[in-house]
């Protein structure tokens, strides 16, 4: 690879952790494809061995195995400031895959002993069962084109990607083929390379699956070649209950998640070592970033510039500062910001995701990936002090928020927040932004009312509204009191009012009602406070309605112009 490729590859992987950590992704193969009594022993033969050899006493498997011995390759006699700096950011990378090779290896190498192989045939065949899983990097091991100097960039690191998935099909076929060629049968032969080759594919499924799911926990991605994960996108196991997405829906999230996880694709959009970051030519060529708002080219070339001029590591110290970035004490919310300070999600800074954040950047922790997975959009200002003040998982809220933003009527919104399973506090809150009032809004008792409205008009009108109960409900005050205020008095010929002819048609009005006696006379009074003539029969129906409480009937009759003193005692 050439000078400027390798640069960038260092810069990408150096110091990287979560890069690092995928070598791992072949041993969950290697596991998937041995016997299990072989894989404990390995692993138990490769960890003591390597805490052997922090005290120099090596049982020297690897240096016999040519296979480990050629992966590990040479070390340069002289090197220069920059490259010695280059090479420390290399120390998790090395250090787990020579874990993981020496793993790998050591599994196949016991179950070929137990089967009588000699030692020396034994470490030949373990160590090319190894490299068709991890992939042999040594000179003159893998094709041209992963260590071209144009396309090394992307290629160099997809070949482990490359041999996984060769290792998981055609060598899976392969080895059924060798482990049945003394069947002598057709049928059972092929019956038992069948059932062989689905045992291993499962297998590998289920143990690629769990891995890929932990290191997501950790890391915030999945870089394994994950079926099961592309199953349960493409029949809709990952849908919410009120999702809409529609078979082609899954069926295209599935293929661009396989798409991911096949090589050289994924160099571009995650997977094992993601150069998007180094060549952001979508970004440079629109002018925008990843979220559709203007980005200066400048500022896009500035920040792939760390890739090509610092010795190692550049990707590694972006994550490292971004992440402790979320944890600022000066911040309204712990989380992540877009650059013009909307909150992107939240994080809460407890010791286990500050330790993440350090190691695996912004983007490892859970709310990161259920902010980019539902597509939410970051919160502004107003909302993240509502966040705030509602102290709910960022989950809930999103869904909240984005239930409403569904919802046009301020009306509706109340009728939605009042189903909320939430303390009455907290949907005052909800309730207050939405219908942002100078007198707050209380929701207790809002169940009790049959509408948004109605609610509304006891809140504004506390003296009005238990003369509602008295004449059969708020929908009925309502259409009379508008029927009332539509009749008018006749006019003379100068356009004024002609005295009484209002009083004629309202008496008409409420005698024609389909209403009881007790109603027509409230109305009338409530049209002609100062009309006493039915103020005995008032208070006698009052008095009769079991319904209506002492304070509702006080309240009726005080706003009829009667008074009301503290002994219970109605004068006018």
């Amino acid at each position: 690879m050439n000078t400027l490729n390798s640069q960038v590859a260092k810069n990408m992987i150096g110091f990287n952790l979560s890069s690092s950590l995928t070598n791992f992704v072949s041993v969950t193969q290697a596991a998937a494809k041995a016997s299990k009594y072989d894989v404990i022993k390995a692993f138990s033969q490769t960890v003591s061995n390597k805490l052997k050899g922090i005290a120099g006493k090596s049982d020297g498997f690897a240096e016999k195995n040519s296979a480990i011995v050629r992966r590990k390759g040479q070390e340069k006699f002289y090197k220069k400031w920059w490259e010695k700096a280059s090479d420390k950011g290399f120390i998790f990378m090395s250090a787990i895959d020579d874990v993981s090779t020496e793993f790998i290896v050591r599994t196949k190498y016991n179950e070929l002993i137990r089967k009588g192989m000699s030692e020396d045939k034994a470490h030949d065949e373990a160590g090319k069962w190894a490299m068709r899983i991890l992939g042999d990097r040594s000179f003159g091991q893998m094709p041209q084109i992963f260590n071209s100097k144009t396309l090394g960039l992307v290629t160099k690191f997809q070949l482990e990607v490359r041999n996984q998935l060769d290792s998981m099909f055609y060598d899976t076929v392969q080895e059924a083929n060798l482990s049945t060629e003394e069947i002598q049968e057709g049928t059972k032969r092929n019956a038992v390379k069948a059932a062989k080759i689905a045992s291993t594919v499962t297998q590998l499924a289920v143990f690629q699956h769990l891995f890929g799911k932990a290191f997501e926990s950790v890391a915030g991605y999945n870089p394994t070649f994950d079926i099961i994960e592309n199953l349960m996108i493409l029949f809709g196991f990952d849908d919410e209950e009120d999702s809409e997405d529609t078979f082609t829906d899954n069926l295209e999230e599935a293929l661009l998640g396989l798409g991911e996880d096949l090589p050289y694709f994924s160099a571009m959009t995650g997977g094992r070592i993601p150069i998007e970051s180094a060549l952001p030519i979508e970004q440079f060529v629109q002018g925008k970033d990843d979220y559709g708002n203007d980005k200066s080219r400048w500022e896009t070339l500035g920040e792939a510039l760390p890739y090509y001029i610092s010795p190692t590591g550049a990707n590694q110290i972006k994550k490292t500062a971004q992440g402790l970035k979320m944890f600022d004490k000066d911040l309204p919310v712990a989380g992540s910001y877009t650059e013009s300070g909307n909150l992107r999600f939240p994080v809460e800074p407890t010791p286990e995701n500050i330790l993440q954040a350090l190691l695996f950047g912004q983007w490892a922790n859970k709310n990161a990936r259920e902010y980019f997975d539902g597509e939410h959009k970051p919160l502004k200002e107003n909302q993240i002090q509502e966040y705030k003040e509602l102290d709910l998982p960022i989950a809930e809220y999103w869904k909240i928020r984005e239930d409403m933003a569904k919802i046009p009527l301020n009306d509706d919104k109340v009728d939605y927040i009042d189903t909320l399973d939430l303390p009455l506090s907290k949907k005052n809150i909800l309730v207050n932004n939405v219908l942002d009032r100078d007198e707050k809004v209380d929701m207790a008792g809002y169940g009790n009312y049959s509408s948004f409205e109605e609610f509304d008009f006891a809140v504004k009108n506390p003296d009005k509204y238990p003369m509602t109960k008295a004449v059969g409900g708020y929908e009925a005050y309502k259409k009379y009191s508008e029927e009332l205020y539509e009749i008018k008095a006749d006019k003379d010929e100068a356009g004024n009012s002609i005295r009484g002819t209002r009083k004629t048609k309202v008496i008409e009005y409420i005698e024609g009602m389909d209403a009881d006696y007790g109603t027509k006379i409230l109305l009338y009074k409530k049209e002609y406070p100062s009309d006493d003539s039915y103020n005995y029969d008032i208070i006698d129906y009052l008095n009769e309605r079991e319904d209506i409480s002492y304070a509702e009937m006080k309240t009726i009759l005080e706003s009829l112009d009667f008074t009301v003193d503290d002994e219970g005692n109605v004068g006018w």
